[in-house]
């Protein structure tokens, strides 16, 4: 191959490495005219640690090229293209042993990205094993991901057409979530290097890894400021999640809620159209609350976030300094992201009653102590098909499950993965709301509309995406 051992030629291969094999895989001699489209085939020759044995295996060859039809035939919805941007998504792709999808053989990751304008989706990336977490840099040249193809992700980024791919961590533990820096000169990320999951980071060529933030316990969810200088995360060092904040050089870092510290409640609540504030009280006067998932807004005054209590979880928007909290009207809710412009939200709720539905909101954000501006409404949702088996008739019982019927369970419909386009003006998000119970990827107008169905994109689990900025 085009790869030497750097210990001389009788030693094998020591890391991942390519061979160019243009014009190497022909038509055998007649098969094409037979009908027939088997080729010249690749293969390896295999030794064990000793030298010994020397066996000879085929070598299943994967190209990065436009996604043949084979692999969801079935998927016949829109996606031509007049997309706001390019968009990335992980997929999983039957992997059989002509490197076709044909045929039983196992399950494997890929990682494809859409052309806004055609439609057409490239396989940048293709593995036997877990791809996870794409992420477009600010500039939406590179793709950063996690690697995972023995129960060690690491973290790799490659040129946005799948080129150039390189190991940032290119260590002996397990690194997960890369998130870049708003200048594109940074990634944080996860990592179990220190005993226990924390927040490290490195430049975007993988150098200077340090630890950025952490304690005692699980650190998790990192997000920048919009201006870079300070990052929040999900931190579970009480016991409990809590929202934390500190400064990217890894000094002062705090609770975003101070315990103890004056903090105002509000609620969002409705008349008709209208909507207003509702001062509460503060159930615990030391400020505990189980608080997870931040998300920055874009201007960089507030930070969302999922609140769990006794009503379930539903959003709170949280001033920067930790002064106030304004409870978001959907229960049951989750998965809060801003829109770039920072003038919306969109969110997943699940009903909390037995109508079992499921579905995807937009909030029209209003600051403003009047919220005269404030508007929201469903943009999609979904039942589960197919008869309930009955059960009690309150919420927190979900008996249907586990009465002991052999009939087909009543299975609730998901949605995951939001992500707003660059214009704020489109929602694509994973879904296992087709009859079939497959997940696809989705794009939604959030003016109204119809969710479109990506082609191709058919997977046995739920999809990870990001629109090009």
């Amino acid at each position: 191959g085009d790869y030497k051992h750097p210990r001389g030629p009788d030693y094998g291969w020591n890391k991942p490495f390519a061979i160019d094999v243009t014009d190497k895989l022909t038509p055998a001699p007649g098969a094409v005219r037979a009908g027939n489209t088997s080729r010249h085939h690749l293969a390896m020759r295999v030794y064990n640690g000793l030298g010994a044995g020397g066996v000879w295996k085929p070598v299943s060859v994967l190209v990065g090229q436009a996604v043949p039809g084979t692999t969801n035939r079935d998927d016949v919805q829109s996606g031509a293209g007049g997309l706001p941007s390019d968009l990335v998504y992980t997929a999983s792709e039957p992997m059989g042993f002509g490197g076709n999808g044909e045929g039983g053989f196992t399950i494997g990751n890929a990682i494809r990205t859409v052309d806004g304008d055609s439609g057409d989706q490239l396989r940048v990336r293709q593995l036997l094993g877990h791809l996870w977490s794409p992420r477009y840099s600010p500039d939406g040249r590179k793709i950063a991901f996690v690697h995972d193809a023995g129960g060690r992700g690491q973290i790799w980024v490659m040129n946005a057409d799948g080129t150039d791919a390189i190991n940032l961590s290119n260590n002996d533990f397990c690194d997960r979530v890369p998130v870049w820096s708003p200048d594109g000169n940074r990634i944080a990320f996860l990592s179990d290097r220190g005993g226990d999951w924390d927040i490290y980071v490195m430049r975007s060529d993988g150098s200077g890894q340090g630890l950025l933030a952490g304690n005692p316990g699980l650190d998790r969810a990192p997000v920048w400021s919009p201006d870079g200088k300070r990052i929040a995360w999900e931190s579970h060092t009480s016991g409990i999640p809590n929202i934390w904040i500190g400064n990217t050089d890894n000094t002062n870092s705090r609770p975003l809620i101070v315990p103890k510290k004056p903090l105002r409640i509000q609620q969002v609540v409705s008349k008709g159209q209208q909507f207003h504030r509702f001062d509460l009280g503060n159930p615990f006067p030391d400020n505990t609350f189980y608080l997870t998932d931040p998300e920055w807004s874009p201007d960089g005054k507030d930070i969302v976030a999922v609140i769990n209590g006794q009503d379930g979880s539903r959003g709170v928007i949280i001033d920067a300094d930790g002064s106030t909290m304004l409870k978001l009207p959907f229960y049951n809710s989750s998965q809060y992201v801003w829109s770039p412009d920072g003038t919306k939200l969109a969110g997943t709720f699940r009903a909390p009653n037995e109508t079992e539905l499921s579905a995807i909101f937009v909030i029209h954000v209003d600051r403003s102590e009047e919220l005269t501006g404030w508007a929201q409404r469903t943009l999609i949702e979904a039942f589960p098909l197919g008869p309930r088996l009955g059960g009690a008739g309150r919420a927190a019982f979900v008996t249907w499950y586990s009465h002991g019927s052999a009939q087909p369970r009543r299975v609730v419909k998901t949605f995951s993965s939001l992500s707003w386009s660059a214009d704020s003006k489109t929602l694509a998000f994973s879904s296992d709301m087709h009859p079939s119970g497959a997940f696809y990827v989705y794009t939604l107008k959030t003016d109204g509309g119809d969710p479109e169905r990506v082609r191709q994109s058919r997977s046995a689990w739920p999809q990870e995406m990001m629109w090009r900025p």
